[in-house]
């Protein structure tokens, strides 16, 4: 999960290079700024979401559901 993780964040900040390049006004460099930083957060979020998970699953005990 991290790996597809760090490849969104490398193609996220290459769609913000090229945005601000090609762009030809500041609605144009803000929406492409927008997009990449959920290009880059969304799949960040999910990665962390399901480290915590898992880290909570081996930290449970086996019977912790009847105690």
């Amino acid at each position: 999960m991290w790996k597809f993780t760090q490849g969104t964040s490398i193609f996220a900040g290459m769609l913000l290079v090229i945005t601000f390049i090609a762009s030809e006004s500041a609605p144009q460099q803000a929406a492409g700024a927008a997009i990449s930083i959920g290009l880059a957060v969304i799949p960040y979020c999910l990665a962390r979401a399901t480290a915590e998970v898992r880290k909570e699953k081996e930290n449970q005990p086996e019977n912790a559901f009847f105690e």
